[in-house]
Formats: C-alpha cells, structure tokens, sequence
C-alpha cells in the first residue's frame, strides 16, 4: 500500500480492510512517501503515526521514506519491493475502500489463475455498468488493467514497468484495436507515447491490446474509490465512478478458466468510458 498526505482517505481504507475475516492473517506493508515540500511534513508525520498504530492485521511493516519519490515512484517502487519477495501481492492505494469480501476474492482468483499467462492481473473493481444475469462465473474479464486494488503476479510486473516503445507504436496499422476496451485507452496511449502522461496501469492496458492478456473483474464491485474528490494525482472531482453500495459475498467465489469476452460487456463499458452515457 502506497500513502502520502491523506490521513482521513487512509483511514477509511485501513478500517475497511480490517472488517475482512482474512485481515488477521495478511501482512500489511505500507510505504509512506516523504514530503515534498516543507507545508506537507505534518500531514505525513500524521499519516505515519496513524500507520504504526494499526492493528487487526498479523503484522504491520511500515516503509518510511526519507526522501520523496512522488504518488507513481512511490507505488511503483512499493510494487518492485513487494515482488522481489513475493510472487504475487493484493497492491491497495490509499484512497480505495473495500468490501469484506475484497481480500478472499482476490487470494481466491490470485490462487485460481497463478499459472494462466492469459491473465495479467485481477481487479477488485467494477464499473457501474449492466452486467448480464446469465454470466457463468462471479467474475468477467477485459484486456483493461485496472489498478483499484489488484492482484499483481511477476507477469504484471513486467508489464507496468516496460515503457511504451514509440517505433513499436508507429508500426501498429490498425490502432483502433486500443479503443476496444474504451476510446479514453488511445488516448491514454498516445499521451504516454507522447511523454505528458506517465502511468503505469497505462503501459499495461498498451500490453494487453497488443498480446490480448485479460484483467479479471467481478461482476461486481467489491471496491469503491474515494479519490474523485479532487485528491488524486490522476483523478477529477466526479461521481462517475461511484457505487451506491459494494457487494456483500464474502466467500466462496466462481471463476471461469475459459476468459470469455462478453460483447454485451465490452459494449457496456465502451459506452461508459466514452462519457456518452449518463450512469445512474
């Protein structure tokens, strides 16, 4: 988990986190960056005083960084530290809350597709669109990285660090094949082709385009996040995001080893990323 200044953010997320049955046997590692400038030391001084008095999990590593690294250095740094030690990790941000059901779902879909190269991440989130009654498992997947807390094996390790090769890029003919996923991913691309975006989950959504690895969903959202309230460092103020309410199974989830692309939800999605379609 990466911190840096929202206390009362990081706070709802670690009170959250604790309602799951599995908090007490999941290690907590938080990584708090230092401040950027001199007005922002009290604020993390707060949030790192707050993080080492944090119980309810088996145990709590709190990184203390001396010098600042900035949200994306500090994230990623986070993830690269985790990796050398782990195979796989369950990677939070400060400002996502989540279900209780969150952290069984994701151990039991990290567990499930550890060995399918297919898979190149799992999602905690769900957009709030139509999802269809009928689907075989709890989950769907979308060759779309979604960084709302997610389960993360070396494969995606690789792929959230390997900057986009702007050759590679120019010799793609048809790149229509990054909207399919939602028109904003071309955009998203070529700004990191172009050196004004720097995004790692961006980088990803590039990879699996191209090689066709999925993220998997469920069906619904297990994450809420709370940075759209002009916080985050990619993140507007808006409700576009938000969930009425979080799903409640905590347990016990279906997964489909098949990674069947559901038009209906490709479509559904397309819709929303492309802000042409007021959600309820």
């Amino acid at each position: 988990m990466s911190v840096y200044t929202r206390i009362e953010h990081f706070k709802k997320c670690i009170e959250a986190l604790k309602k799951s049955d599995l908090a007490e046997s999941t290690d907590l590692y938080i990584y708090s960056d230092a401040a950027s400038v001199s007005e922002h030391k009290e604020q993390v001084e707060l949030v790192r005083s707050y993080a080492n008095s944090i119980t309810g999990f088996r145990k709590v590593y709190v990184i203390e960084r001396e010098e600042n690294l900035g949200g994306v250095r500090n994230a990623l740094s986070a993830i690269y530290e985790m990796m050398e030690r782990f195979s796989r990790i369950i990677f939070l941000e400060d400002d996502i809350v989540t279900a209780p059901g969150f952290l069984p779902f994701m151990n039991e879909a990290l567990n499930f597709y550890e060995n399918d190269q297919r898979v190149l991440s799992i999602v905690g989130y769900c957009p709030p669109i139509d999802i269809p009654d009928d689907l075989v498992a709890d989950t769907f997947c979308m060759p779309r990285y979604s960084g709302w807390g997610s389960g993360i094996f070396s494969r995606t390790l690789e792929a959230l660090k390997t900057k986009i090769d702007p050759q590679e890029f120019e010799k793609i003919e048809d790149q229509e094949l990054f909207k399919k996923c939602g028109p904003d991913v071309l955009r998203m691309v070529l700004k990191e082709v172009g050196g004004t975006l720097d995004a790692a989950d961006v980088r990803c959504m590039y990879r699996q385009a191209i090689d066709g690895t999925m993220t998997i969903y469920p069906k619904k959202s297990l994450v809420q996040n709370i940075g759209h309230d002009g916080t985050g460092y990619h993140c507007g103020n808006t409700s576009r995001f938000h969930h009425d309410s979080l799903w409640d199974k905590e347990n016990g989830f279906k997964f489909d080893s098949t990674l069947f692309l559901d038009e209906r939800i490709l479509k559904a999605n397309y819709e929303f990323r492309s802000f042409g379609k007021p959600i309820n």
